[in-house]
């Protein structure tokens, strides 16, 4: 890749089309695509671990009790269906990307947002006031830079069908969630099954 990783990133954040188009002109290979996504995963896990230890959930609120293994399972399948939701519902909508092509850029997201959320792991400890408008702002952000992303790999031309395809993806992630909890229960979550 000509630019680096740190202009990218801002690319990310001010012209999220053309940083979609830069990371869609590599040809990745498959092998790096599922490495780079354990990798983030595995990335996201750490950071999870680490929000534990220094903000402790209340005992009884979802994820409490959750372990690194089983935040890694639900985390990677929550991703995995986020993925093929984007690329079915994109294609569905007669988008044209590839299952490579969305993976791409889910990925980059992936890192993205997660030294973003060390940044605002950092901010909250010092000003968590500012923490939290932060991580509104964020998320708007993020929004905004998946909708263009949606929008480069199907060739839409529309933001409209990208929220539709976002729309669909979400729909679907929910819906695996729901099967993910009948199959397996609360405890998947770190709560008891007897209430």
């Amino acid at each position: 890749m000509s630019m680096t990783l740190q202009t990218l990133a801002i690319q990310t954040v001010t012209k999220p089309a053309e940083a979609a188009r830069v990371i869609l002109s590599r040809d990745w290979p498959r092998e790096v695509l599922w490495t780079g996504l354990m990798l983030a995963m595995v990335l996201n896990t750490i950071l999870f671990v680490l929000q534990g230890i220094l903000f402790p959930l209340p005992d009884g609120m979802p994820g409490a009790r959750m372990s690194a293994t089983g935040y890694f399972a639900l985390f990677f399948a929550m991703q995995i269906v986020f993925i093929y939701a984007v690329f079915f519902a994109g294609r569905w909508m007669r988008g044209a990307a590839s299952l490579g092509e969305v993976m791409a850029l889910m990925i980059w997201i992936q890192y993205l947002q997660f030294v973003l959320h060390v940044g605002l792991l950092v901010v909250v400890m010092i000003a968590p006031g500012l923490g939290g408008m932060l991580n509104i702002v964020a998320t708007v952000v993020a929004f905004f830079v998946m909708l263009h992303f949606i929008n480069e790999a199907h060739g839409f031309g529309s933001l409209m069908k990208s929220f539709g395809v976002l729309l669909l993806a979400t729909l679907a992630v929910a819906v695996g969630l729901t099967i993910l909890f009948s199959m397996f229960g609360l405890s998947i979550l770190g709560l008891s099954t007897n209430v």
